[in-house]
């Protein structure tokens, strides 16, 4: 388990790769991560190319109310998503439409989003359709649906774009995202 620790990974960074450490990163990044979580998200970053010192990738901590062990999610920023898909080499293009138009300024929430990717290699385009009512409701305690707050009230209409493009992204690009979800999208 040293020698892992002490292992140099390289990892994207800017316009080029930078070898660390996991001990590095835990020190740099989050004082509190075990080394084999930085381990994995050294890994994860690496695979699907997003730039973890430069912000595009959070750490999130909570604690495992069944175990009352504490675990880490990685969250990609929505920018991420966006970079990684259009520095993909089968990256053809990337819409996004919001119903109703986000100028009608009698309704304060957006009903839903649409994201649709067109690849070189697909005959069809990959469209993701997010409804706002689903996206903001997560399951509560005693399986009862409980509405988010915070960001997803004070900025509804960032908050579904940035949903509804990550979840594009991620069947687009399975390869690439296919294992990471938004800051809209996480499971703490």
């Amino acid at each position: 388990k040293r020698e892992l620790a002490e292992q140099k990974f390289t990892i994207p960074s800017g316009a080029g790769e930078i070898l660390f450490s996991p001990r590095m990163v835990k020190e740099l990044i989050m004082g509190d991560i075990p080394e084999m979580e930085a381990i994995r998200l050294m890994v994860m970053c690496k695979r699907a190319g997003f730039d973890l010192l430069s912000g595009e990738v959070a750490i999130s901590s909570f604690k495992d109310k069944q175990t009352g062990l504490k675990s880490f999610q990685f969250i990609p920023r929505q920018q991420a998503f966006r970079r990684v898909a259009m520095e993909h080499p089968k990256f053809l293009g990337m819409t996004y439409e919001e119903f109703p138009e986000p100028e009608d300024t009698y309704i304060k929430y957006p009903v839903k989003g649409v994201c649709t990717i067109w690849r070189r290699d697909a005959p069809e385009p990959y469209r993701e359709v997010v409804y706002y009512e689903e996206a903001i409701m997560q399951v509560g305690a005693g399986g009862r649906s409980v509405k988010k707050g915070g960001y997803c009230d004070s900025q509804p209409r960032e908050f579904l774009r940035g949903v509804c493009e990550a979840r594009a992204c991620r069947h687009a690009f399975p390869d690439k995202i296919g294992s990471f979800y938004s800051e809209g999208e996480s499971i703490t």
